[in-house]
């Protein structure tokens, strides 16, 4: 498998000194990736697309745009002529990849696998006692980049408070350079009682987070898929995210959690005081998830992959 973001002579000598059968590449956009498939043309070569068509939008600096475009039409459409097949996570990926030039019948979907401690019992009780925690828990897990969304949970918990005075929201992930403002913004609103910054957490401490938490929130701007919402899902949460990206094909609005517009804050607030309010309707939620996610055991995961080599 190789994710190459420039090219590497090496690499390509390596690869032919080796001779694979398959050759799995990772990510579109990467130079190095193009570099082996182009150059490498009698080999059954796989392509993880990681949803990376989709960060590329028209309302990026339009010299990022044009910057795309360019790469899309001299060298993309190149590359994925000589890709046996297209793995994207979610259906949401497609028309992208179609767009390129390649058929719907050389592209499988295949999503993120959950690894398998998502599906065991952690001690949630425990975390929240480390950390005082005594009212409703809201968990936001993802790095702390303005993309991902946490000032909406930060900005919305002022109207969240009014209401339901005990919650807390608990904010996990590195930070990016983004902490400083989001700090600032919950001592500017007067809320820094009621939300923790824990940075990044080991993976055991993460898993007791998810099980401590009455209510996952993933309000961010582009998802390519959504690894942090389908784990909160396995623990059997429900999930309040916006509608983007390959989130949809996780998050069935009213089935499992609810879904809202981008950068919505107040739609955000609504929606989970409604959950805070109703206990029946978040354990239903909760319930749903966990069947939901089942697909996206790494056992299940793992035999799609197995199976699309299998055929190569």
């Amino acid at each position: 498998m190789l994710y190459g973001v420039f090219p590497n002579p090496l690499i390509l000598h390596d690869l032919r000194a080796e001779n694979p059968d398959i050759i799995h590449l990772h990510g579109i956009g990467h130079l190095g990736n193009d570099f082996i498939a182009l150059l490498l043309k009698r080999k059954l070569i796989l392509l993880s697309g990681h949803g990376g068509g989709m960060f590329y939008r028209p309302d990026r600096p339009w010299y990022h745009w044009a910057g795309w475009k360019l790469y899309c039409e001299l060298i993309a459409k190149k590359t994925v002529q000589r890709i046996y097949k297209i793995i994207v996570l979610t259906p949401y990926e497609i028309p992208f990849w179609i767009s390129l030039g390649v058929p719907q019948s050389k592209i499988d979907v295949i999503p993120w696998g959950i690894p398998n401690d998502c599906f065991l019992d952690h001690n949630g009780a425990g975390y929240r006692k480390e950390h005082r925690i005594n009212g409703p828990m809201l968990l936001f897990v993802g790095s702390l980049v303005p993309g991902k969304g946490a000032q909406w949970l930060v900005k919305a918990m002022p109207e969240i408070l009014q209401e339901f005075p005990d919650v807390y929201a608990v904010i996990c992930g590195p930070d990016l350079g983004y902490k400083r403002q989001l700090v600032t913004m919950a001592v500017r609103l007067r809320i820094t009682e009621k939300i923790m910054f824990t940075d990044f957490l080991p993976r055991k401490k993460l898993l007791k987070a998810y099980a401590a938490c009455d209510i996952f929130v993933m309000p961010s701007d582009i998802e390519g898929f959504g690894l942090s919402i389908a784990q909160a899902i396995a623990f059997g949460k429900p999930v309040v995210a916006c509608r983007v990206g390959g989130v949809p094909y996780l998050v069935k609005d009213g089935v499992n959690g609810f879904l809202i517009p981008q950068r919505d804050f107040r739609r955000l607030a609504d929606r989970i005081k409604l959950l805070l309010g109703t206990e029946g309707l978040r354990r239903q939620f909760g319930e749903r998830g966990k069947m939901l996610s089942e697909i996206y055991s790494w056992n299940t995961v793992a035999q799609k992959h197995e199976n699309l080599s299998s055929c190569a």
